[in-house]
């Protein structure tokens, strides 16, 4: 099995190699061809979007847990899921909207209206596939994921670079619904030749068992999905609290680091997805606390060399994508936040997977998510209001400590054997045996 497990996050590496390249890439044409406010706009509406990922109910998320016991009726259970998802996109279409006219009378600038379609197409483009891309993961089928996500990362990349000839929001905007499109279709595709998916059962509601999808909610996803939420306010929602205290220039240099810093987050996301699928089809103790320990080790070392690049090239890669000389405020806020990723993401993360797969999700919401949600606005809101950008960006340190700390005291409550020491002389011959076997 452990075979399985290093192809799934071999495979990974590889779509989160080219993700990332095609993020320096697109950042670049973005930032360079945007007006700086437009940018400021964008980073303004992905902080709104946190809440209304509040109705992203990712009722598919007990696949990755119960699959096994889905095994002989998946056909069902994806035809279920697939016609929740498209319910819910449809109200967080209408909340778009709403959203859209608001900030337009705020900002009365049209190009509100762009920004909001771009980050409604890319959330309801991973939305509809997402019952596919979770069972097929879990499954040890990174290959397929891979294999799609990465043909849709090119046309994308290719589409954006229309955007040195129509350098505005609205051409933006059309790349995201003609990428997101062809993206549900291929998945849709490959769905009905290999699931024998009907389609026209989904979209017209037909044999869906909503008793199913009511209970896998309120059992397991309903819990999963708001700790995902509190995650994403906690990236995503600085930007939110820092419109009310500065412009929106001041902003878009900000999203610049942030989403620059962002890249720190890729690899250890996939370390933390792979420990999840590992541990769904894990059931000894034993096995359990090896795979666990394994991964910590790894995002330790992999976060340590991700700090020490970001110290060495984040100077000379912000100049490139911005095309400015000074850069060092942002450089700074940069540090700030992949510190924060890294604090986050080396321990946290794997304590995370085996709760959400061998623990209490709801216990965890209750005991870590909500006090971290209520400390994190509490810290935003100080920060920008009296430090501004600075302050924000030291925000996001703080909160990723008191986000460990809380994680730490929740995952003693169980009877696993995590080791948390780490020793820094990195042996190697222990990292090849845990690919090895």
């Amino acid at each position: 099995m452990t075979k399985k497990i290093v192809n799934n996050i071999l495979f990974s590496g590889v779509e989160q190699f080219i993700l990332i390249i095609s993020q320096f890439i697109s950042s670049f044409v973005i930032i360079r061809n945007l007006p700086r406010e437009d940018y400021g706009i964008l980073g303004v509406i992905a902080g709104y979007y946190v809440f209304f990922n509040f109705f992203n109910i990712t009722a598919e998320s007990i696949i990755l847990r119960d699959h096994e016991k889905f095994k002989d009726n998946i056909t069902n259970v994806l035809r279920n899921f697939s016609a929740f998802s498209i319910l819910k996109i449809v109200l967080i279409f209408i909340l778009s909207l709403i959203l859209a006219f608001l900030l337009f009378f705020f900002y009365h600038k049209v190009e509100v209206f762009y920004a909001v379609g771009i980050s409604f197409f890319v959330l309801s483009g991973q939305a509809l596939v997402s019952p596919f891309v979770i069972y097929y993961s879990a499954k040890y089928n990174q290959k397929l994921v891979t294999k799609i996500t990465s043909l849709k990362t090119f046309i994308r990349l290719i589409a954006l670079c229309g955007l040195f000839y129509y350098n505005n929001l609205y051409y933006y905007f059309l790349v995201e619904l003609v990428v997101n499109i062809i993206y549900c279709f291929f998945w849709y595709l490959k769905a009905y030749k290999k699931l024998e998916l009907n389609f026209f059962t989904i979209f017209f509601f037909n044999r869906v068992d909503w008793k199913f999808i009511k209970i896998s909610i309120a059992g397991y996803s309903i819990w999963t999905h708001l700790n995902g939420i509190i995650t994403s306010f906690v990236y995503r929602s600085d930007t939110i609290f820092l419109s009310f205290f500065v412009g929106l220039a001041e902003i878009g240099n900000y999203n610049i680091s942030l989403n620059s810093a962002n890249i720190a987050n890729i690899i250890p996301s996939i370390l933390g997805y792979q420990n999840s699928v590992a541990l769904s089809n894990i059931s000894e103790n034993e096995e359990i606390q090896k795979t666990t320990n394994g991964f910590i080790k790894i995002s330790f070392y992999i976060g340590l060399f991700t700090f020490f690049g970001f110290v060495i090239f984040g100077i000379p890669f912000l100049q490139l994508i911005t095309g400015q000389r000074d850069v060092i405020e942002m450089y700074y806020y940069m540090l700030l936040i992949v510190l924060s990723l890294i604090i986050i993401k080396t321990i946290s993360s794997p304590l995370v997977a085996l709760i959400n797969i061998k623990g209490n999700v709801k216990g965890f919401f209750s005991r870590v998510s909500l006090p971290l949600f209520l400390f994190v606005i509490l810290s935003y809101t100080l920060s920008a209001s009296i430090y501004g950008l600075i302050g924000v960006a030291f925000a996001n340190v703080i909160n990723a400590i008191f986000w460990l700390l809380l994680v730490i005291k929740e995952f003693k409550k169980y009877n696993y054997k995590i080791s948390l020491k780490i020793n820094l002389r990195f042996d190697y011959l222990q990292l090849k045996n845990f690919i090895k076997n």
